[in-house]
């Protein structure tokens, strides 16, 4: 429903559900003048998690990525292709940037997690 009213996939990194493979739950509150920044900052954490959000595999030449951008067909209708975009725009390794945009690797989705997501360290 929020996907459909601000048209923003950053919203993706906050709201998306309560699973352990989801971004993990922002211990602060998403307030308006600081929502962008909140957004980015949960996009940065979640993509940089190997176990949920992005894990790229160069030996192999395999990118693995979140299920999310499998999930939501609206947004990313062709997945990890069109996600791809969104993704580097958090990624602050110039190789990995550069890597992720040559689409010279396969793409794959992480195992997805259905447990209760929580604050707790264990993720």
């Amino acid at each position: 429903m929020l996907l459909d009213k601000y048209s923003e996939p950053l919203v993706h990194f906050a709201i998306v559900c309560a699973s352990l493979s989801c971004p993990d739950l922002s211990p602060s509150v998403f307030k308006g003048g600081q929502l962008m920044e909140q957004l980015e900052t949960q996009a940065r954490l979640f993509l940089g998690n190997e176990k949920k959000g992005l894990r790229i595999d160069r030996e192999n030449g395999v990118v693995h990525l979140s299920m999310i951008f499998k999930f939501d067909k609206k947004t990313f209708p062709n997945g990890a292709k069109d996600a791809i975009p969104l993704i580097t725009r958090f990624i602050s390794n110039e190789k990995d940037r550069e890597y992720l945009r040559s689409g010279t690797y396969e793409s794959k989705y992480l195992d997805y997690n259905w447990d209760v997501n929580t604050l707790s360290k264990e993720r």
